[in-house]
């Protein structure tokens, strides 16, 4: 019995005891499945209803169908984003309609709140009269996107989805540490309200985008600007405010296009250097495991060691030193076939790895989370999204 005929008879049985007749028919044939070996290629069918899904396979409505072939021997990589991805309400549909996520972020929520005494879910989730750019502070930005990236990677490892390898865009590299167990959660959310704490007291700087290759850029910079990020065709760029404002005219006269990041502080560069070393008596307080999950260290831009996870001169410098973002995609590339996932608010970092991947022959980009300016149930966002992985192999 296929699935288009079971379907049509179910709704067609007159009785319960027909109903449950098919349904043991039905199941019987999905068990023998299961004694086969996988199939290499999948189908999912997918609606608001029972009728949806019959109507679809009658009709064959390819719009509510998706298939794919299973790639075989791939490899998944979850990617965190790092801080500006946060915006007001993001996943409150997931909050509110997916109790893995909910579970997840309530127990963050409850040792924040044991820390600090403040209430992040009204960050997170401001009700009417509350400021809703509160979140965009960096003592809440660093922490709210922090919270909301491992309760969904934890959310989606409830469901099947388990990273093979990480990376984490700047300060995402804490939720890649926190998943592979380098620091318990407690812990990770105590240094990161130390962190935003360290930051805050330290003076502000500028952060800028630049369309431009590290090395044509280091030709433009003058004493106090630094790299940051290097991503390959492009860098962000970081400095005092004076010094910034000053290379901002300078690349107006130019011609050369810039984009404003959204922090306050020149992080990853020399200027931090001043408050590092907080940062890293931090660190020394807590106890630090090597990775159970492979994942790249943002300063070498390649696989972290044992000893550099357990280094907490490693995260001092990880405010000190540029993130080599590229070079880490790079390595990730290798080898087998890759699925990286986003997992976080929007859509930016999927982009940025457009740009960077060339060759795209063995490698899929899939975000989890829908952009901030696209009006659409996160919930069901993220339900296209298992359907997807689950084609090509992932998942429950």
């Amino acid at each position: 019995m296929n699935v288009a005929a079971f379907c049509s008879a179910r709704f067609e049985a007159n009785s319960v005891e027909e109903l449950e007749v098919l349904s043991a028919a039905f199941k019987t044939a999905v068990n023998n499945l299961h004694r086969t070996p996988p199939a290499k290629f999948r189908r999912v069918i997918w609606g608001e209803s029972e009728e949806d899904i019959l109507t679809t396979i009658a009709n064959k409505n390819n719009r509510s169908m998706l298939s794919a072939r299973v790639i075989e021997n791939c490899k998944l990589v979850f990617v965190f984003p790092g801080m500006g991805a946060q915006y007001p309400f993001m996943g409150q549909d997931l909050y509110e309609k997916d109790g893995a996520f909910k579970e997840r972020l309530d127990a963050c929520l409850e040792i924040a709140y044991e820390i600090t005494g403040i209430n992040y879910r009204d960050i997170l989730y401001p009700g009417e009269g509350q400021d809703a750019t509160v979140i965009n502070q960096m003592q809440h930005a660093q922490l709210a996107n922090f919270m909301f990236s491992y309760s969904l990677s934890k959310a989606l490892m409830e469901k099947g989805v388990h990273p093979d390898e990480m990376i984490g865009y700047s300060f995402g590299e804490y939720v890649a540490a926190a998943l592979s167990e380098v620091i318990t959660l407690k812990d990770a959310i105590g240094l990161i309200i130390k962190r935003g704490q360290i930051i805050a007291a330290s003076e502000k700087g500028k952060m800028i985008g630049v369309p431009l290759p590290a090395e044509k850029i280091q030709l433009l910079l003058s004493d106090g600007l630094y790299i940051a990020i290097d991503n390959g065709q492009s860098c962000v760029v970081t400095g005092n405010i004076p010094d910034v404002t000053a290379f901002e005219s300078k690349l107006a006269a130019a011609r050369i296009f810039w984009s404003p990041v959204n922090t306050e502080y020149p992080l990853h560069s020399r200027l931090m250097e001043g408050v590092a070393g907080s940062l890293r008596e931090e660190f020394q307080q807590v106890e630090l495991q090597p990775p159970a999950i492979p994942y790249i260290a943002g300063n070498t831009g390649s696989f972290i060691t044992a000893v550099q996870a357990c280094s907490p001169i490693y995260w001092e410098q990880q405010i000190t030193c540029p993130v080599l973002f590229e070079k880490g995609i790079k390595e990730l590339v290798e080898g087998s076939p890759k699925i990286f996932l986003e997992v976080g608010a929007g859509r930016d970092i999927s982009l940025l790895l457009s740009s960077i991947i060339e060759d795209k022959s063995s490698v899929k980009i899939f975000n989890t989370v829908r952009p901030k300016n696209q009006e659409i149930d996160d919930h069901h966002y993220l339900l296209h999204r298992l359907l997807v992985l689950w084609l090509y192999g992932f998942g429950k």
